[in-house]
C-alpha cells in the first residue's frame, strides 16, 4: 500500500497513475481481508486504511495542494506564504478524521476479534 505514495506528482497523469496503483494494492489487500475476516471486516479494514496513511496523503494532500495553489513538489513551497495555513489544515484534517473514524473502527475489529475467538474456544470444548 506504501507504493504508490513514493511516486512524485507533478503532472495530473501521475497522479491519476499513482490513484490507480493505490486502488490495485487496496483492492487486493481489501479482497485478503473479505476473505479472513468477512465483509464486516473488510469495510473497517478499508476505513483505517483511508483514515490512516493512503487516504491522508493521496486525498487531504493533493486536495489541499490545489486549494491552497500550491506545487505538488514541496521543495518549491519555500517563502511561500501558503505553507503555514497548508500544514495547520492538513494535520487538523488527518486529525479529525482519526478521532471521527479511529476509535470506533478499532472497537469493531476488537469486538469481532473477540468473538471469533469465543467461537473458537466453544468449539475446542466439544
Amino acid at each position: 500500500m506504501i507504493v504508490p505514495l513514493l511516486v512524485q506528482v507533478r503532472t495530473k497523469h501521475r497522479c491519476l497513475i499513482r490513484l490507480a496503483l493505490f486502488f490495485a494494492f487496496g483492492f487486493a489487500t481489501i479482497w485478503g481481508a473479505c476473505n479472513f475476516d468477512g465483509l464486516k471486516g473488510m469495510l473497517c479494514y478499508v476505513l483505517l486504511v483511508f483514515v490512516t496513511y493512503g487516504g491522508g496523503t493521496l486525498f487531504v494532500f493533493d486536495w489541499l495542494t490545489m486549494h491552497f495553489n500550491l506545487d505538488s513538489d514541496i521543495s518549491k513551497w519555500k517563502m511561500t506564504d501558503a505553507v503555514i495555513p497548508f500544514g495547520a489544515a492538513f494535520f487538523y484534517t488527518l486529525l479529525a478524521r482519526e478521532i471521527l473514524l479511529y476509535p470506533f473502527l478499532t472497537c469493531s475489529l476488537e469486538r469481532k476479534l473477540v468473538q471469533d475467538r469465543e467461537i473458537q474456544r466453544a468449539g475446542a470444548q466439544r
